[in-house]
């Protein structure tokens, strides 16, 4: 079956709870990703996300796939973009705009305090080490202040095929701070 440049889909197979992403890959061909949610994050459907990520405006990478695979499960999905790119920097020459970390820190702040029920925090691609520092800080507080949220990371630093791509900073964000703090780390 062919796919058009963009399209996405998202398939639920029953209480096993494996979510399917399918995309087209920077290079035109489709790309399979499986991701195994535990049985917690399966069960807590009632629970929302805030997902702290990149968003392109053409593609579907970062917020742009995770938003709508957790609606698609019936989660509520509250996006915090890291970083905007025009399209994923694989497809060539691009630019980008880096949201501060006290823009990162005040929205999380924001959403935390809008969410009522319980929540937890998904991480993705991070602009710099000051993001996820902040973001850290203010996870700890929350959690300080009684709740207890799950964070979820996904450590991306880099690929196979292009090495590290972010700077030697936050590769040791990742394994000094973010890895320990982690609940569960999702590299793929």
């Amino acid at each position: 079956r062919a796919f058009e440049p963009g399209i996405y889909r998202t398939e639920r197979l029953g209480r096993a709870a494996l979510s399917t992403v399918t995309a087209i890959s920077r290079y035109g061909f489709v790309q399979r990703n499986k991701l195994q949610l535990s049985a917690q994050l399966w069960q807590a459907r009632a629970m929302d996300f805030i997902s702290l990520q990149s968003r392109v405006v053409w593609g579907y990478v970062g917020n742009a796939v995770a938003i709508p695979t957790l609606q698609t499960l019936g989660i509520n999905a509250w996006p915090v973009d890291t970083v905007l790119y025009p399209h994923h920097p694989g497809h060539g020459p691009t630019f980008r705009h880096a949201a501060a970390a006290a823009d990162i820190g005040a929205l999380l702040t924001a959403a935390m305090d809008c969410i009522d029920g319980p929540l937890s925090l998904l991480s993705g691609y991070l602009a710099d080490s000051g993001q996820g520092q902040t973001a850290l800080s203010v996870l700890e507080k929350a959690r300080a202040g009684g709740r207890a949220i799950p964070f979820y990371l996904d450590p991306v630093f880099g690929d196979d095929a292009e090495g590290t791509y972010v700077a030697p900073s936050l590769v040791t964000f990742f394994r000094a701070a973010a890895i320990p703090a982690a609940t569960l780390v999702m590299p793929n």
